[in-house]
């Protein structure tokens, strides 16, 4: 015991540290506890003050008999930001405002931190250090095609391509720097949409100047309008306005994209109403429905041939399955047809036809004739497709080997030949009329005498002596006149103009 109270009285025990004295700037004393010197657990207070340290504090209780107050370090303290120790508010104070106030400071704050951009140290006529801003102001004076490059506020190793595409569209294009030596010189690779490229000479020359190029084009084009930036509403009355004028052709106009920089919009109309698609410049050439074309006139005569195709889907419209279809019921319903084949015997063939509809069963006879002229021989087939009947309902049939009962058959045997004048009679056998596709009979050849001789006829009134020198039949001679249109190929007004 006497050990314990001499190791006390000799001051080798310090204790646990509760907290810090301190003194203001009128002389009082404070004292600070260690929950309150900050928002995080402290539990050394050396690790945070110092003697003589000069700290922001504010009082939080005070205690007039001793002239002592207790003070508070924490950070949410000193923000207040629940007004613990500001007085009141008036009731009827706005708080709403006050909020979006502060929302708006807050995003303020952010938007600038992030326009922040780090200077950079290269040596090129395009590059510019200047902001977003900035670069708008240095590129109306410019003319349209033109661009510069500026910092990105993306970081160090990205810089932006901001190119003019039109009086009031600008486009810009992030160019990323890899193989760096330092923070600010310029990377050894820049890439552009995973393409590479080795300095920014290669990036004006193989992608600014071939959309520059392309851009010009369409501008000088006839139909090219500016049409408010895109505004549909006004291209359509053009539009309209030049089909009444020219009902037999089909007008088309091409405009730039405001909110698609680096788009035009072409809006055609092909009979009643105005259909809209884009295309989009690019330095391989002009993008327009999935394919590229390497000139306008190349993307413009293709498009005037593929005008009425339907524009190809994204992969996730053509993936998509109508919900419910795996519940759809299929039926089968046989039906049979008799159909003749020309170029045989007057024996009619028995065809069974099975049909799967998706949504429910045509009638029989209907199905069964339509099936019938698609299986006579000789006729198209619907869309390309051999083995598919489509009907206007949407149903499709597909001829499916059944085993049925067949005729039997009379062995093989020459038909004889009848004078011209004698009538041919085909037996047939008796179904339904709406059951049978009935052909036109097979005209009946004339006798071989008869041929033979009409022959030697005419060759005997066309032979005419005649002095012929023998001519190259191998290729036609050059007589420098140009060959006049074919009679097989008739001539047609071009809708287009």
């Amino acid at each position: 015991m006497a050990e314990v109270w001499s190791h006390f009285d000799s001051g080798d025990c310090e204790g646990e540290p509760v907290g810090v004295k301190v003194r203001l700037d009128n002389g009082c004393s404070g004292f600070i506890p260690t929950r309150l010197l900050s928002d995080q657990p402290v539990s050394d207070p050396n690790t945070r003050v110092k003697n003589g340290m000069v700290l922001h504090a504010r009082i939080r209780r005070l205690f007039p008999d001793n002239f002592n107050v207790e003070v508070t370090c924490r950070t949410s303290d000193l923000k207040d930001t629940e007004n613990k120790f500001r007085p009141p508010k008036d009731t009827h104070y706005d708080h709403k405002a006050e909020t979006a106030d502060n929302q708006k400071d807050e995003s303020a704050m952010k938007k600038q931190q992030r326009n922040r951009y780090v200077k950079r140290v290269i040596s090129h006529h395009a590059f510019k250090n200047v902001d977003y801003a900035e670069a708008e102001r240095l590129l109306v004076k410019m003319d349209v095609g033109e661009a510069l490059i500026r910092p990105s506020s993306k970081g160090p190793d990205h810089l932006t391509l901001s190119w003019k595409f039109y009086e009031g569209v600008l486009m810009h294009v992030d160019i990323h720097e890899q193989n760096k030596s330092n923070a600010f010189s310029l990377g050894k690779t820049l890439v552009i949409q995973n393409e590479e490229y080795e300095d920014l000479d290669e990036i004006m020359a193989r992608y600014v100047q071939p959309m520059s190029s392309l851009v010009r084009d369409v501008l000088s084009h006839k139909c090219f309008q500016e049409a408010n930036l895109g505004d549909r509403p006004f291209i359509e009355g053009v539009v309209r306005e030049e089909k009444k004028r020219n009902p037999s052709r089909i007008p088309y106009v091409m405009s730039p994209a405001k909110t698609f920089p680096g788009k035009f919009m072409l809006s055609y109309l092909p009979r009643s109403s105005v259909v809209h698609e884009f295309f989009t410049v690019t330095p391989e050439g002009l993008r327009y429905r999935s394919q590229v074309h390497r000139s306008l006139n190349a993307m413009l005569n293709w498009f005037k041939k593929h005008y009425r195709e339907r524009p190809p889907m994204p992969a996730a419209a053509a993936s998509f399955t109508t919900p419910g279809s795996h519940m759809s019921t299929q039926r089968t319903t046989p039906m049979s047809t008799v159909t003749t084949t020309p170029g045989m015997s007057g024996t009619p063939r028995i065809q069974m036809y099975q049909t799967t509809p998706t949504l429910g069963t045509p009638s029989g006879a209907w199905a069964a004739s339509q099936a019938a002229a698609y299986r006579t021989a000789g006729a198209t087939y619907p869309y390309g497709y051999p083995n598919t009947i489509t009907t206007p309902m949407g149903f499709s049939m597909t001829p499916v080997p059944v085993a049925t009962p067949q005729i039997p058959s009379t062995p093989a045997q020459t038909t004889p030949m009848y004078p011209p004048t004698t009538p041919v009679t085909t037996p047939q056998i008796r179904t339904p009329s709406s059951m049978v596709k009935r052909l036109p009979p097979k005209p009946v050849p004339a006798a071989a005498d008869d041929w033979a001789q009409k022959a030697r006829e005419w060759a005997a009134s066309n032979r005419t002596p005649t002095n012929r020198t023998p001519t190259n039949r191998g290729r036609p001679r050059n007589t420098g006149k140009s060959p006049g249109p074919s009679s097989h190929t008739p001539v047609t007004d071009d809708p287009w103009g």
